[in-house]
Protein backbone atom coordinates (compact mmCIF):
# COMPACT_ATOMS: atom_id res chain seq x y z
CA UNK A 1 0.00 0.00 0.00
CA UNK A 2 2.89 2.65 0.52
CA UNK A 3 5.99 1.26 -0.71
CA UNK A 4 7.04 2.10 -4.01
CA UNK A 5 6.77 -0.48 -7.07
CA UNK A 6 8.89 -0.78 -9.93
CA UNK A 7 10.97 1.96 -8.53
CA UNK A 8 8.19 4.60 -9.01
CA UNK A 9 7.17 6.14 -6.06
CA UNK A 10 3.54 6.75 -6.60
CA UNK A 11 2.48 7.48 -2.90
CA UNK A 12 4.93 9.88 -1.67
CA UNK A 13 3.14 11.77 1.50
CA UNK A 14 2.90 8.39 2.46
CA UNK A 15 6.83 7.26 2.13
CA UNK A 16 7.72 10.42 3.34
CA UNK A 17 5.18 9.87 6.17
CA UNK A 18 6.32 5.89 6.61
CA UNK A 19 9.93 6.79 7.26
CA UNK A 20 9.53 9.71 9.75
CA UNK A 21 7.24 7.20 11.83
CA UNK A 22 10.04 4.61 11.42
CA UNK A 23 12.46 7.22 12.99
CA UNK A 24 10.10 7.87 15.89
CA UNK A 25 9.61 4.25 16.62
CA UNK A 26 13.27 3.21 16.54
CA UNK A 27 14.07 6.64 18.70
CA UNK A 28 11.44 5.32 21.50
CA UNK A 29 12.99 2.03 21.21
CA UNK A 30 16.25 3.13 21.39
CA UNK A 31 15.01 5.58 24.50
CA UNK A 32 13.71 2.85 26.38
CA UNK A 33 15.71 -0.04 25.98
CA UNK A 34 19.23 1.70 25.28
CA UNK A 35 19.03 5.34 25.81
CA UNK A 36 22.69 4.73 26.94
CA UNK A 37 24.23 3.09 24.23
CA UNK A 38 26.69 5.31 22.41
CA UNK A 39 27.70 2.75 19.62
CA UNK A 40 26.16 2.21 15.78
CA UNK A 41 23.80 -0.75 15.58
CA UNK A 42 25.54 -2.26 13.18
CA UNK A 43 27.36 -5.12 11.78
CA UNK A 44 30.12 -4.22 13.40
CA UNK A 45 28.16 -4.20 16.81
CA UNK A 46 26.57 -7.24 16.17
CA UNK A 47 29.89 -9.18 15.24
CA UNK A 48 31.35 -7.54 18.99
CA UNK A 49 28.19 -8.60 20.59
CA UNK A 50 28.26 -12.02 19.20
CA UNK A 51 31.93 -12.77 20.67
CA UNK A 52 30.78 -11.49 24.04
CA UNK A 53 27.91 -13.53 24.32
CA UNK A 54 30.33 -16.77 23.73
CA UNK A 55 31.98 -15.71 26.92
CA UNK A 56 29.80 -14.03 29.38
CA UNK A 57 25.99 -14.17 30.25
CA UNK A 58 23.31 -13.31 27.66
CA UNK A 59 21.76 -9.64 27.75
CA UNK A 60 18.34 -9.58 30.05
CA UNK A 61 15.63 -10.55 27.93
CA UNK A 62 14.43 -6.50 28.19
CA UNK A 63 17.50 -5.50 25.89
CA UNK A 64 16.73 -8.69 23.65
CA UNK A 65 13.13 -7.82 22.92
CA UNK A 66 14.24 -4.52 21.95
CA UNK A 67 16.93 -5.28 19.92
CA UNK A 68 14.57 -7.84 18.12
CA UNK A 69 11.87 -4.93 17.69
CA UNK A 70 14.62 -1.78 16.88
CA UNK A 71 15.40 -4.30 14.16
CA UNK A 72 11.75 -4.81 12.91
CA UNK A 73 11.14 -1.11 12.84
CA UNK A 74 14.45 0.02 10.92
CA UNK A 75 14.09 -2.85 7.98
CA UNK A 76 10.16 -2.85 7.75
CA UNK A 77 9.88 1.47 7.52
CA UNK A 78 12.72 1.37 4.93
CA UNK A 79 15.84 1.71 6.29
CA UNK A 80 19.16 1.77 3.43
CA UNK A 81 20.26 -1.10 5.64
CA UNK A 82 20.94 -5.13 5.46
CA UNK A 83 19.22 -7.65 7.87
CA UNK A 84 22.44 -9.12 8.98
CA UNK A 85 23.20 -8.09 11.70
CA UNK A 86 19.82 -7.62 13.56
CA UNK A 87 19.76 -11.44 12.42
CA UNK A 88 23.31 -12.33 14.11
CA UNK A 89 22.23 -10.49 17.08
CA UNK A 90 18.78 -12.03 17.96
CA UNK A 91 20.59 -15.61 17.39
CA UNK A 92 23.55 -15.39 18.71
CA UNK A 93 21.77 -13.92 22.19
CA UNK A 94 18.86 -16.59 21.83
CA UNK A 95 21.45 -19.47 21.63
CA UNK A 96 23.76 -18.53 24.47
CA UNK A 97 20.69 -18.39 26.75
CA UNK A 98 19.84 -21.76 25.61
CA UNK A 99 23.33 -23.54 25.76
CA UNK A 100 22.66 -25.10 29.19
CA UNK A 101 19.58 -26.98 28.15
CA UNK A 102 21.54 -28.40 24.77
CA UNK A 103 23.88 -29.02 27.32
CA UNK A 104 27.13 -27.52 25.08
CA UNK A 105 28.85 -24.43 25.49
CA UNK A 106 27.76 -20.74 24.87
CA UNK A 107 30.90 -20.75 21.98
CA UNK A 108 29.50 -23.67 20.62
CA UNK A 109 26.11 -22.40 20.39
CA UNK A 110 26.98 -18.83 19.66
CA UNK A 111 28.74 -20.65 16.41
CA UNK A 112 26.40 -22.95 15.22
CA UNK A 113 23.62 -20.27 15.52
CA UNK A 114 25.71 -17.37 14.04
CA UNK A 115 26.61 -20.46 10.88
CA UNK A 116 22.79 -21.30 10.56
CA UNK A 117 21.79 -17.59 10.08
CA UNK A 118 24.42 -16.90 7.29
CA UNK A 119 23.30 -19.98 6.29
CA UNK A 120 19.91 -19.00 5.34
CA UNK A 121 20.18 -15.32 5.12
CA UNK A 122 22.94 -15.68 2.27
CA UNK A 123 21.05 -19.29 0.90
CA UNK A 124 24.88 -20.36 1.10
CA UNK A 125 25.73 -23.30 3.24
CA UNK A 126 29.58 -22.58 2.38
CA UNK A 127 28.95 -19.11 3.99
CA UNK A 128 29.88 -21.05 7.46
CA UNK A 129 33.06 -21.98 6.77
CA UNK A 130 34.27 -18.54 5.71
CA UNK A 131 32.13 -17.51 9.09
CA UNK A 132 34.24 -19.79 10.92
CA UNK A 133 37.62 -18.70 9.44
CA UNK A 134 37.56 -15.05 9.88
CA UNK A 135 34.82 -14.58 12.37
CA UNK A 136 34.59 -16.90 14.74
CA UNK A 137 38.04 -17.52 17.35
CA UNK A 138 38.96 -20.95 17.24
CA UNK A 139 41.70 -22.12 18.96
CA UNK A 140 43.54 -25.26 18.41
CA UNK A 141 45.26 -27.26 15.64
CA UNK A 142 43.79 -26.80 11.85
CA UNK A 143 42.45 -30.50 12.22
CA UNK A 144 40.42 -29.54 15.49
CA UNK A 145 39.03 -26.19 13.83
CA UNK A 146 38.22 -28.66 10.87
CA UNK A 147 36.41 -30.98 13.12
CA UNK A 148 34.52 -28.40 15.24
CA UNK A 149 33.20 -26.80 12.49
CA UNK A 150 31.03 -30.16 11.68
CA UNK A 151 28.49 -28.67 13.49
CA UNK A 152 28.19 -25.59 11.98
CA UNK A 153 28.03 -26.82 8.50
CA UNK A 154 25.18 -29.20 9.50
CA UNK A 155 23.47 -26.03 10.45
CA UNK A 156 24.33 -24.18 7.99
CA UNK A 157 22.62 -26.59 5.75
CA UNK A 158 19.82 -27.49 7.65
CA UNK A 159 18.79 -23.69 7.53
CA UNK A 160 19.38 -23.68 4.19
CA UNK A 161 16.66 -26.30 3.66
CA UNK A 162 14.18 -24.31 5.76
CA UNK A 163 15.19 -21.29 3.66
CA UNK A 164 14.17 -23.03 0.81
CA UNK A 165 11.29 -24.94 2.23
CA UNK A 166 9.59 -21.86 3.69
CA UNK A 167 10.38 -19.41 0.69
CA UNK A 168 10.32 -21.71 -1.98
CA UNK A 169 8.92 -19.06 -4.42
CA UNK A 170 12.19 -16.86 -3.03
CA UNK A 171 15.03 -15.88 -6.03
CA UNK A 172 18.59 -15.99 -4.28
CA UNK A 173 20.34 -15.13 -7.08
CA UNK A 174 17.96 -12.27 -8.54
CA UNK A 175 20.33 -10.87 -11.02
CA UNK A 176 20.45 -10.09 -14.62
CA UNK A 177 22.06 -8.20 -17.66
CA UNK A 178 20.92 -9.89 -20.79
CA UNK A 179 23.64 -7.55 -22.68
CA UNK A 180 26.34 -7.59 -20.33
CA UNK A 181 29.82 -9.57 -22.02
CA UNK A 182 32.05 -11.52 -20.09
CA UNK A 183 35.28 -9.39 -19.23
CA UNK A 184 37.47 -12.86 -20.69
CA UNK A 185 41.00 -11.84 -20.40
CA UNK A 186 40.54 -8.37 -21.84
CA UNK A 187 40.56 -4.61 -21.34
CA UNK A 188 37.28 -4.91 -19.62
CA UNK A 189 39.26 -6.72 -16.90
CA UNK A 190 41.72 -4.06 -16.12
CA UNK A 191 38.11 -1.74 -15.52
CA UNK A 192 36.92 -4.07 -13.51
CA UNK A 193 40.10 -4.03 -11.67
CA UNK A 194 40.08 0.44 -11.52
CA UNK A 195 36.13 0.40 -10.87
CA UNK A 196 37.04 -2.13 -7.71
CA UNK A 197 39.27 0.44 -6.29
CA UNK A 198 36.53 3.04 -6.71
CA UNK A 199 33.85 0.86 -4.81
CA UNK A 200 36.54 0.34 -2.14
CA UNK A 201 36.77 4.30 -1.67
CA UNK A 202 33.40 4.05 -0.90
CA UNK A 203 33.15 1.71 1.04
CA UNK A 204 36.23 2.98 3.44
CA UNK A 205 34.28 6.32 3.51
CA UNK A 206 31.67 4.45 5.08
CA UNK A 207 33.83 2.93 7.50
CA UNK A 208 35.33 6.04 8.46
CA UNK A 209 32.44 8.37 8.84
CA UNK A 210 30.04 6.30 10.72
CA UNK A 211 31.54 6.16 14.22
CA UNK A 212 32.31 9.25 13.90
CA UNK A 213 28.71 10.41 12.70
CA UNK A 214 27.44 8.23 15.59
CA UNK A 215 29.08 9.81 18.17
CA UNK A 216 28.82 13.04 16.87
CA UNK A 217 24.91 12.40 17.07
CA UNK A 218 24.82 11.41 20.11
CA UNK A 219 26.52 13.83 22.41
CA UNK A 220 25.78 17.00 20.28
CA UNK A 221 22.90 17.24 18.89
CA UNK A 222 19.95 17.74 21.76
CA UNK A 223 16.90 15.97 22.14
CA UNK A 224 18.11 12.42 22.68
CA UNK A 225 17.12 9.15 20.93
CA UNK A 226 13.58 10.49 20.10
CA UNK A 227 14.92 13.96 18.10
CA UNK A 228 17.70 11.64 16.52
CA UNK A 229 15.47 8.71 15.06
CA UNK A 230 12.89 11.37 13.99
CA UNK A 231 14.98 13.66 12.33
CA UNK A 232 17.30 10.70 10.42
CA UNK A 233 13.45 9.57 9.06
CA UNK A 234 12.89 13.01 7.99
CA UNK A 235 16.03 12.75 5.79
CA UNK A 236 15.11 9.42 4.79
CA UNK A 237 12.54 10.31 3.79
CA UNK A 238 13.03 13.39 1.90
CA UNK A 239 15.62 11.30 0.21
CA UNK A 240 13.28 8.52 -1.05
CA UNK A 241 11.21 11.38 -3.03
CA UNK A 242 14.17 12.03 -5.33
CA UNK A 243 14.57 8.05 -5.59
CA UNK A 244 12.78 5.37 -3.85
CA UNK A 245 15.86 2.71 -5.15
CA UNK A 246 17.83 4.03 -1.71
CA UNK A 247 14.93 2.55 0.65
CA UNK A 248 15.76 -0.76 2.07
CA UNK A 249 18.99 -2.72 1.75
CA UNK A 250 20.03 -2.60 -2.14
CA UNK A 251 20.17 -6.47 -2.64
CA UNK A 252 16.68 -6.87 -4.81
CA UNK A 253 17.14 -2.77 -5.78
CA UNK A 254 20.49 -3.91 -7.24
CA UNK A 255 18.69 -5.12 -10.36
CA UNK A 256 17.16 -1.48 -10.82
CA UNK A 257 21.05 -0.45 -11.27
CA UNK A 258 21.33 -3.23 -13.96
CA UNK A 259 18.34 -2.65 -15.76
CA UNK A 260 20.10 -0.01 -17.18
CA UNK A 261 18.75 3.40 -18.23
CA UNK A 262 20.55 6.25 -16.03
CA UNK A 263 23.39 8.41 -16.32
CA UNK A 264 26.71 8.48 -14.95
CA UNK A 265 25.73 11.28 -12.82
CA UNK A 266 22.75 9.75 -11.97
CA UNK A 267 24.91 6.57 -10.77
CA UNK A 268 26.92 8.22 -8.96
CA UNK A 269 25.11 10.15 -6.66
CA UNK A 270 23.17 6.86 -6.44
CA UNK A 271 26.20 5.41 -4.57
CA UNK A 272 27.20 8.90 -2.80
CA UNK A 273 23.53 8.90 -1.71
CA UNK A 274 23.08 5.40 -0.47
CA UNK A 275 26.49 5.90 1.70
CA UNK A 276 24.85 9.02 2.80
CA UNK A 277 21.97 7.77 4.13
CA UNK A 278 23.33 4.24 5.81
CA UNK A 279 25.34 6.92 7.86
CA UNK A 280 22.74 8.87 9.09
CA UNK A 281 20.25 6.47 9.80
CA UNK A 282 23.27 4.42 11.52
CA UNK A 283 23.29 7.74 13.59
CA UNK A 284 20.23 8.02 14.30
CA UNK A 285 19.99 5.08 16.22
CA UNK A 286 18.42 2.69 13.42
CA UNK A 287 19.76 -1.56 13.86
CA UNK A 288 20.62 -2.84 10.40
CA UNK A 289 24.25 -4.36 8.83
CA UNK A 290 26.29 -2.79 6.07
CA UNK A 291 26.85 -5.58 3.28
CA UNK A 292 24.18 -5.43 1.00
CA UNK A 293 23.72 -1.26 0.96
CA UNK A 294 27.90 -0.76 0.37
CA UNK A 295 27.55 -3.43 -1.95
CA UNK A 296 24.94 -1.73 -3.97
CA UNK A 297 26.60 1.86 -3.20
CA UNK A 298 29.88 -0.31 -4.62
CA UNK A 299 28.17 -1.33 -7.91
CA UNK A 300 27.00 1.98 -8.42
CA UNK A 301 30.30 3.49 -8.84
CA UNK A 302 31.63 0.69 -10.74
CA UNK A 303 28.61 0.98 -13.68
CA UNK A 304 29.40 4.87 -13.88
CA UNK A 305 32.87 3.76 -14.74
CA UNK A 306 32.08 1.29 -16.71
CA UNK A 307 29.93 4.23 -18.59
CA UNK A 308 32.47 6.73 -18.71
CA UNK A 309 35.01 3.79 -20.31
CA UNK A 310 32.47 2.65 -22.52
CA UNK A 311 33.01 -0.95 -21.17
CA UNK A 312 30.03 -3.73 -22.46
CA UNK A 313 30.69 -6.02 -18.91
CA UNK A 314 28.31 -4.24 -16.92
CA UNK A 315 27.64 -7.81 -15.06
CA UNK A 316 31.43 -8.24 -13.78
CA UNK A 317 31.69 -4.67 -12.99
CA UNK A 318 28.79 -4.80 -10.43
CA UNK A 319 30.44 -8.04 -9.05
CA UNK A 320 33.46 -6.04 -8.50
CA UNK A 321 32.10 -3.27 -7.09
CA UNK A 322 30.20 -5.42 -4.99
CA UNK A 323 32.87 -7.46 -3.51
CA UNK A 324 35.61 -4.26 -3.49
CA UNK A 325 33.18 -1.95 -1.11
CA UNK A 326 32.17 -4.93 1.56
CA UNK A 327 35.51 -6.10 1.34
CA UNK A 328 37.74 -2.76 2.82
CA UNK A 329 34.95 -2.00 5.04
CA UNK A 330 33.98 -5.57 6.62
CA UNK A 331 37.64 -6.35 7.02
CA UNK A 332 36.57 -10.26 5.62
CA UNK A 333 37.79 -10.77 2.50
CA UNK A 334 36.72 -14.65 1.89
CA UNK A 335 33.68 -14.52 3.30
CA UNK A 336 32.68 -11.21 1.09
CA UNK A 337 33.53 -13.29 -1.98
CA UNK A 338 31.86 -16.14 -0.93
CA UNK A 339 28.53 -14.38 0.33
CA UNK A 340 28.46 -12.67 -3.31
CA UNK A 341 29.71 -15.57 -5.29
CA UNK A 342 26.09 -17.08 -5.44
CA UNK A 343 24.82 -13.74 -6.47
CA UNK A 344 26.62 -13.51 -9.76
CA UNK A 345 27.52 -15.75 -12.33
CA UNK A 346 30.85 -17.86 -12.78
CA UNK A 347 31.46 -15.70 -15.80
CA UNK A 348 32.38 -12.51 -13.00
CA UNK A 349 34.39 -14.76 -10.54
CA UNK A 350 37.81 -13.55 -11.48
CA UNK A 351 36.38 -10.15 -11.48
CA UNK A 352 35.28 -10.64 -8.45
CA UNK A 353 38.74 -12.21 -7.08
CA UNK A 354 40.50 -9.35 -8.42
CA UNK A 355 38.69 -6.97 -6.89
CA UNK A 356 38.97 -8.99 -3.93
CA UNK A 357 42.46 -8.90 -4.09
CA UNK A 358 42.66 -5.19 -4.69
CA UNK A 359 40.33 -4.24 -1.94
CA UNK A 360 42.73 -6.24 0.43
CA UNK A 361 45.39 -4.13 0.08
CA UNK A 362 43.57 -1.26 0.43
CA UNK A 363 42.50 -2.64 3.86
CA UNK A 364 42.88 -0.18 6.91
CA UNK A 365 45.99 -2.41 8.83
CA UNK A 366 44.34 -1.34 12.15
CA UNK A 367 40.20 -1.26 12.89
CA UNK A 368 38.90 1.89 12.88
CA UNK A 369 37.27 2.63 16.18
CA UNK A 370 33.26 1.69 16.21
CA UNK A 371 32.86 3.01 19.99
CA UNK A 372 34.88 -0.19 21.22
CA UNK A 373 32.53 -2.29 19.11
CA UNK A 374 35.33 -4.93 17.44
Amino acid sequence: MIWPQHGHAENKPLIFAACVVGGLLVGVINNVAERHRAEAHDLTEAFADAMQAEVTAPPASRVIAGRAALGIASLGFGAPLGPEAPLIALSTQLSSRLAGVLRITREQAVKISMAGAFGALFASPLVAVAVEGEIAQSKGSSLDRARAMGPEIIAAVVAFVVFIKLLPESDSHPFVAPDSIDPGLTINLLWCAVAAVLAAGVGRMSDLLIPKVRAFATSRIPGGPIALGVASGAVLGASALVTPLILFSGHHETQGLLDGGRSTAELIGLSFLKVGLVIVCLAGGWFGGQIFPLAFAGAAIALAFGQIVDSPSTMALAASGYVAACVVSLRKPILVLIIFMFLFPASTWLAMAISMGIASTLMPKQSVDHGGAH
